[in-house]
């Protein structure tokens, strides 16, 4: 049932009950006995590919290329917390204690869900593919330029890194900017 079509991206493996979890690129979860070598069972938990497994303190989470991030219980009866994000989840970690995922997209950002709240703070905001351009004012400036390959433009705060503004060029890609801002 499983060898046609399926690619399998995460293996996790549960502590407590030894058994292990691998995912596919249709979004399916398969439960694996790895004492007699066979599937358990198998739930659909996206509906595209499932590209980061976290299995800890009796929860996994997963992240899919569908932009989004569920956490479940070990029943998979259905997912106690959902979070969009920009981009397809690419990366994840728990904190020890549960309470806060470390998420990582394709959309080149990195960010912190607080679980308890469900607040979500980015921390790092990047462009998808190279820089084509970096423009500074000078000679100090409390602010920079990006203009990437994936046809955005990005002013950053030069003190904490952090992203101020970000336009999108629909039509072509840019290749060079200048600016001024009004001080």
């Amino acid at each position: 049932e499983f060898s046609g079509g399926h690619f399998f991206s995460n293996i996790g493996f549960c502590m407590e009950t030894g058994n292990m979890f691998v995912t596919s690129n249709k979004g399916v979860l398969l439960k694996i006995d790895p004492d007699k070598e066979q599937i358990i069972c198998s739930y659909r938990l996206h509906d595209s590919p499932i590209l980061s497994l976290v299995i800890q303190g009796g929860y996994v989470v997963t992240g899919s290329t569908d932009n989004k991030l569920r956490v479940w219980p070990m029943s998979f009866s259905d997912y106690l917390l959902e979070a969009l994000h920009e981009g397809a989840i690419s990366s994840l970690h728990v904190a020890k204690d549960g309470r806060k995922i470390l998420v990582g997209t394709l959309a080149g950002t990195l960010g912190i869900l607080n679980v308890r709240d469900h607040t979500f703070y980015t921390i790092v905001r990047s462009h998808v593919g190279s820089i084509n351009c970096c423009i500074a004012r000078t000679p100090i400036s409390d602010e920079f330029v990006t203009i990437g390959q994936d046809c955005t433009i990005r002013v950053w705060d030069s003190i904490s890194c952090q992203q101020k503004f970000e336009f999108t060029s629909v039509n072509d890609e840019p290749k060079v900017a200048c600016y001024h801002t009004l001080s």
